[in-house]
């Protein structure tokens, strides 16, 4: 009876553990709804940019094997490549099949079982990733380590990992696998800057794809995981312990037999000792030129090869370089312990500006810095021809001018004290003035002081800049007669052209044309030539003084190359030896020194006393300029014609000089075998003639002998002693003491002595030179 006073809804309560259950199905089930329709939210949003992006796929794929840029010399040999990515871009049929599974092995074993996206390895990559609370574990398949190369990047972001799935099952749908494979072949980084299978064989291993042995390749393979920590060149042992689980995988999914098995762990690697070590490439023996190109291309254009795709077509004839690299290297080989040369530099250029070659510097791994474009080194005797070329403008001498080779006394003005007296090294003081052409091609510095005297040392600089084109800093001191001043040998090469140019002078160039991926030219270089840069009728006068530098001066080396002009030029100090001189429209800059490294920097020196313009330059540019004049030469008839000899030409100026002594050693006259100065390979000292210390900075100088102008002033210098003075059946001869042949202008000790005719010595002294 009780029970029926009970109310109707007192029935027996659930235990609070039930109602929790419920609830928390409940919640459960809202959070799998909620994670589903995110997912579902994220991967259609990404499905929809999947489709417009694989609308871009081509152009990605492009972009895989996009044309690298590149410099060709002008007879088609690439000087210089670059791209973004270190490659060699292959078709799937020339890569070997073991190749390719041995890759599925280490990256993606179902490959050819999914549609992009592998669910198992998916699951398992949540299950982790949510266990670590982080986002860094795998599971991609090659499709979407592909997505990932061509659009997603490699942020580890969730957003990014529904973008691979979506975007990897769209790309199933667009491409066969075999196109898949074959475009991640192609752009994987495997590490050290290979992008893809085939440079990774060529950066592990130094072998083509097809060359790679089943080990190797599924060295290679595993190198895809960790490619700059795990690669055979960083860390061969792990390289080879993950080598051997790649060919585990390949036993086991069948891609191999055990006997393959067993030969591929059982070999030991060759790793290539000296891998490239980034997509740049150049041309042994053309760096100097490339980096002269690389930067006048930057200056002129601002342009970027790394992501241009161009093609740089140059004046470069890369035959004629390495031949002028090999004819420096060859000198240096033979002579440079005993002449203490060890660097070198030339530069070859036609009349428009061409450069054909270029060669700054000897060894480009220890010294980077293009001596040819940025050397600071003193021509020497080499600015001479400047300082006559403004003294005939000005009218202070003419072709037929005395020069005296009175010596030169600079005292302070105010103290009265002596700084600095400038006499003839050689002692001989029998001859006070020579003519202007004897001054040049004998390069007596005395004559060439008082000239800069003359014309004024600012008038000097100022020409040199503003038509001979100079754009180093000159110092107006009478010093620069000598050249006392820092220039590079493109600007020596720029400023003789105006006299090979007939007073016009052209600008050295490195480049064609640029030309585009496309085909199209986005830039034609045209000769840049400054017409009427100088007068022309003193280039020409200075051509003719050039002329005989070769034919009877210190020149002598460079007589192989036909119709040649130039000017040797030797420092004080032999740091420098140089010839610059031209042919025909073709001209050459040679220069050889000597540096160390000093605090780690590399630093000229003296190199033996013996080496002078005239032994070593020149000799170096009649060997180079000959193969230049043969294919580039242009005969020009106002420089074929040939100077007067010297003795008709001084006599006419009144000099009454002997030929004999103008010449010097290595006379012309003489024959070259027997004076030692042949092609036999043997040194001679025809070099510059006075090494005296240049004349430093100072205000009033006291000295006599301005140069003399006959014509002008009507005064006549005193007559030198004849070297020869016939008596009846006897011959009286200046004989150098050392040597007992004819004396010339160096010899320290003469005597006179008196010979009866035909016994007298035939052969002038080759002992004594410009250095004693």
């Amino acid at each position: 009876m009780a029970s029926k006073n009970l109310p109707r809804n007192s029935k027996k309560r659930r235990p609070p553990w039930v109602r929790f259950l419920k609830q928390g199905l409940v919640l459960f089930a809202t959070l799998i709804f909620l994670g589903i329709s995110v997912l579902g939210f994220f991967y259609f949003n990404a499905r929809r940019d999947a489709e417009d992006a694989m609308n871009d796929l081509q152009k990605r794929i492009d972009s895989v094997n996009k044309p690298t840029s590149k410099i060709l010399s002008r007879d088609g040999v690439v000087l210089f490549s670059v791209s973004t990515e270190n490659r060699i871009p292959l078709k799937l049929s020339q890569i070997p099949k073991f190749v390719q599974n041995a890759v599925i092995a280490a990256e993606d074993r179902r490959f050819y079982k999914h549609t992009g996206v592998d669910l198992t390895s998916i699951a398992r990559v949540i299950f982790v990733d949510m266990r670590g609370r982080k986002l860094s574990q795998g599971g991609s398949t090659i499709t979407m380590q592909l997505v990932k190369l061509l659009f997603n990047g490699s942020s580890k972001t969730f957003k990014r990992k529904m973008n691979d799935i979506a975007y990897a099952q769209v790309m199933e749908q667009r491409l066969t696998k075999e196109r898949i494979l074959e475009l991640y072949l192609n752009k994987v980084f495997f590490g050290e800057g290979a992008f893809g299978i085939g440079e990774a064989a060529r950066v592990y291993f130094n072998k083509n794809i097809e060359d790679l042995t089943i080990g190797e390749a599924a060295m290679l393979a595993r190198c895809i995981r960790r490619p700059s920590y795990e690669n055979p060149i960083r860390d061969l042992e792990a390289a080879t312990t993950n080598r051997d689980v790649v060919l585990g995988t390949m036993r086991d999914e069948a891609m191999i037999t055990d006997e393959q098995y067993e030969k591929a762990v059982a070999e030991k690697p060759k790793v290539n000792t000296k891998p490239p070590t980034s997509g740049v490439f150049k041309k042994p023996g053309a760096e100097y030129f490339v980096d002269h190109v690389l930067q006048y291309l930057e200056k002129d254009q601002g342009l970027d090869l790394l992501n241009s795709g161009l093609t740089i077509e140059t004046t470069l004839d890369f035959d004629l370089q390495r031949h002028t690299q090999q004819v420096l290297r060859n000198f240096v080989d033979e002579f440079g312990r005993h002449l203490k040369v060890n660097q070198g530099a030339f530069m070859v250029m036609d009349s428009d500006g061409n450069i054909l070659a270029e060669v700054g510097g000897l060894n480009y791994r220890q010294h980077q810095q293009n001596i040819v474009t940025s050397g600071t080194l003193q021509p020497g005797s080499g600015f001479k021809p400047f300082v006559y070329a403004t003294a005939l403008k000005a009218g202070i001498i003419n072709m037929d001018s005395m020069l005296s080779n009175a010596p030169i006394s600079i005292v302070d003005p105010v103290t009265g004290k002596l700084i600095k007296s400038f006499r003839n090294a050689s002692r001989n003081e029998n001859h006070p003035f020579y003519g202007l052409r004897t001054a040049l091609a004998s390069s007596i510095n005395l004559c060439a002081i008082h000239t800069i005297e003359a014309v004024g040392p600012q008038s000097v600089v100022d020409t040199a800049k503003d038509s001979f084109g100079f754009r180093s800093k000159l110092d107006a001191y009478d010093s620069l007669a000598l050249g006392a001043c820092s220039v590079a040998p493109i600007e020596m090469a720029e400023a003789y052209s105006v006299f090979m140019l007939h007073g016009d002078r052209v600008v050295p160039q490195p480049i064609v044309r640029v030309v585009a991926n496309d085909g199209s030219i986005i830039k034609q270089y045209e000769p840049h030539k400054i017409v009427g840069a100088y007068d022309t009728a003193v280039s020409d006068e200075v051509d003719e003084l050039l002329r005989g530098v070769v034919e009877y001066g210190t020149g002598y080396e460079a007589r192989i190359v036909p119709n040649a002009r130039g000017k040797t030029g030797t420092t004080n100090e032999a740091k420098d030896a140089w010839f610059t001189g031209y042919a025909d429209g073709v001209l050459g800059v040679g220069w050889v020194g000597h540096e160390v490294k000093k605090n780690g920097i590399w630093t000229p020196v003296e190199m033996n006393t013996e080496v002078y313009g005239g032994n070593t330059s020149a000799k170096i540019w009649g060997q180079v300029m000959k193969l230049a004049h043969e294919r580039y030469g242009k005969a020009q008839a106002s420089h074929d014609a040939k100077p007067d000899k010297p003795k008709a030409i001084d006599q006419a100026a009144g000099a009454g000089v002997d030929p004999d002594l103008m010449a010097g050693p290595g006379d012309a006259k003489q024959d070259p075998a027997k004076n030692g100065d042949g092609d036999d390979g043997t040194i001679v000292l025809t070099g510059d003639a006075d090494k005296t210390e240049p004349i430093k900075p100072g205000d009033d100088k006291v000295g006599a002998g301005k140069p003399i102008a006959p014509d002008a002033t009507g005064a006549k210098p005193p007559k030198p002693k004849p070297a020869v003075k016939p008596e009846d059946d006897t011959i009286s001869v200046d004989i150098c003491q050392d040597s007992g042949l004819i004396a010339n202008r160096y010899c320290p000790e003469t005597v006179t002595r008196t010979f009866k005719r035909g016994r007298e010595p035939k052969r002038i002294c080759h002992i004594h030179g410009p250095g004693g």
